[in-house]
């Protein structure tokens, strides 16, 4: 059985993308090394994909792509893993982002606004009067048909 404090702390992990590039002739383990040293558990590994750079870094032209999905209890690894990933000379780039939490989707709702350019309504395809040529009753009359 869990106790509160377990269950506490399973709660308190986030899920973090971590994306890199590579040097070619880098070895690849060092991510999972610098990932380990703080605890996180990898979630998802993307492949390495080999690609051509905008412009040279470091004096690479091409270099090795991936990211991966983690989670972790360190309140604030972006620190922990840049200052490390950045001294290690395979590593040319690399980027930490915090993954939104997954909320239960809504239904999208519909816009309260009319819609501009159209002629006629969705609903009935009767041309849409001007709102100066409607009178009072006739507003009361739609009104009531909608209700009912």
């Amino acid at each position: 059985m869990e106790t509160n404090e377990e269950t506490k702390k399973s709660e308190k992990k986030t899920v973090y993308e971590l994306g890199y590039i590579l040097r070619l002739d880098s070895d690849k383990s060092s991510i999972k090394e610098v990932l380990e040293k703080i605890g996180a558990k990898v979630l998802a590994h993307a492949d390495l994909k080999t690609i051509s750079l905008a412009y040279p870094i470091k004096k690479q032209e091409k270099a090795e792509f991936g990211f991966c999905h983690f989670e972790t209890e360190v309140e604030n690894p972006k620190l922990e893993i840049e200052n490390v990933l950045k001294f290690k000379d395979e590593v040319l780039r690399s980027i930490l982002v915090k993954l939104p939490e997954e909320k239960e989707k809504k239904a999208p709702r519909k816009s309260a606004k009319p819609e501009k350019n159209k002629e006629t309504s969705k609903d009935d395809k009767e041309p849409i009067q001007s709102l100066e040529s409607i009178s009072n009753e006739t507003l009361e009359e739609k009104l009531e048909e909608l209700v009912k």
